[in-house]
């Protein structure tokens, strides 16, 4: 089993499908590195189906605006590829706390 890039991360495993990263703190300086080359393989139009409009992403204060994490109120959680880069991600605001202990429960374990 992959892990997360750091200790901060917890590792959930989805089923017997893969494994996902659940990253609740503000990123690391690492974490940040995997979001950039993520951000760098959208294109155009993915970039406006995700967002609603045309974002300059290789902008940190951009990036940050979109990806940043704030603790107790977002978190990440990605998919590696078999080379530990980010193959999909899902930012996600919290709305409340039990919001997202249903979320994590309907996946399982952790």
């Amino acid at each position: 089993m992959s892990r997360c890039p750091n200790p901060v991360g917890v590792m959930i495993e989805f089923g017997m499908l893969e494994n996902h990263c659940v990253i609740t703190q503000p990123l690391n300086h690492a974490e940040w590195n995997l979001v950039r080359a993520f951000v760098r393989k959208l294109d155009r139009n993915d970039i406006w189906m995700r967002f609603g409009r045309p974002l300059d992403l290789q902008q940190d204060l951009i990036l940050k605006q979109f990806f940043d994490i704030r603790v107790g109120v977002g978190e990440i959680v990605w998919s590696p590829d078999e080379h530990s880069a980010i193959a999909g991600l899902l930012h996600r605001i919290r709305v409340s706390s039990s919001e997202a202990d249903r979320l994590r429960r309907s996946f399982g374990p952790t």
